[in-house]
C-alpha cells in the first residue's frame, strides 16, 4: 500500500470496537484520524499510543449534528490529500418497544446509526476516490435477523445501514472502492454490558466476541489484494448460549 492508502478515519474511536480498531490500525502502520465526542478521552488515547508505528490524531465531532459533520468534512479534506480507509464504528442502542416509546426513539437511532455514516461517506467520497480507498460499516447481527421486541428502533436502523452500504457499494465499485459490512453478534463493550444489565443477565465479557477480534478482521479485510472484495462478514460468539 502507498502512504495515502495508510490514512484511516475511524468514528466512535473513544471506546469499544472503534477504539480497538484505531489502535490495531496504528499497530499496523496506519495513520489514524480518530473521531469522537470526548476530547479528554481522545487526547489520552493519542498520548498513550505515541509509541505505535502509525500516528493517532483526533477530531471532536458530534455525529448527531449534521452541520458538525459538514464542518469536519471540509476541514479534513483540506488537511489530507486522500483517505485510504473510512471505518464507521460509531453507533447507539437504546432499549424500548413500540408500546412504550414513540417515534423519537427511532429518530435518535436513525440520526447516529444511519444518517451520520451516510452523510460522512458522501462528504468524504472525493478523498476516498482519489486513492481507490475502502469503506467499512460496522453493523450488527440485528440487521440480518431480529425478533426482539425491545430493540425495534435499533434493529430498524441497522437494517437501513445495510441498505446504505449495499447501495454505496453498487455506486463506488466502478472507482475501485471496496465496501465491507461487518455484522458482529454480542461483543464485550460498555454498550453490551448495559444491555446485559437491562436483560437482568450476568455479564461475562470473556464469553463474548472481543473488540480486538473485530479490529483484526477489519485490518485483514483492508489488506486483501485489489482483485477481491469481501462484502459481508457475520461474526458470532463461539458460545451460542449467550448470543
Amino acid at each position: 500500500m502507498s502512504n495515502t492508502e495508510h490514512t484511516a478515519l475511524v468514528t466512535g474511536a473513544t471506546s469499544g470496537i472503534g477504539l480497538a480498531t484505531a489502535i490495531m490500525l496504528a499497530k499496523n502502520g496506519f495513520d489514524v484520524i480518530m473521531i469522537g465526542r470526548n476530547d479528554k478521552k481522545l487526547l489520552k488515547i493519542q498520548e498513550d499510543n505515541r509509541h505505535l508505528p502509525g500516528r493517532l490524531n483526533y477530531h471532536v465531532v458530534d455525529l448527531a449534528n449534521p452541520s458538525d459533520i459538514d464542518a469536519f468534512s471540509s476541514k479534513i479534506l483540506s488537511e489530507v490529500d486522500s483517505i485510504g480507509s473510512l471505518i464507521h464504528c460509531a453507533g447507539i442502542i437504546k432499549n424500548g418497544d413500540i408500546d412504550s416509546h414513540g417515534p423519537e426513539l427511532l429518530d435518535e437511532h436513525y440520526s447516529i446509526n444511519v444518517r451520520a455514516p451516510y452523510q460522512l461517506t458522501r462528504n468524504l467520497l472525493p478523498g476516498i476516490k482519489s486513492c481507490c480507498g475502502q469503506i467499512v460499516f460496522i453493523n450488527s447481527s440485528a440487521a440480518l435477523q431480529s425478533t426482539r421486541k425491545d430493540i425495534i428502533a435499533y434493529s430498524a436502523s441497522k437494517y437501513a445501514l445495510k441498505a446504505v452500504a449495499d447501495g454505496v457499494r453498487a455506486r463506488v465499485n466502478q472507482f475501485g472502492i471496496r465496501v465491507i459490512s461487518i455484522y458482529p453478534g454480542r461483543t464485550a463493550t460498555q454498550m453490551q454490558e448495559s444491555i446485559f444489565q437491562y436483560e437482568g443477565r450476568d455479564y461475562k465479557p470473556e464469553l463474548l466476541i472481543q473488540p480486538e477480534d473485530i479490529a483484526k478482521t477489519i485490518v485483514y479485510s483492508l489488506s486483501l489484494p485489489n482483485s477481491v472484495e469481501i462484502t459481508d462478514i457475520s461474526m458470532r460468539p463461539l458460545n451460542k448460549k449467550i448470543d
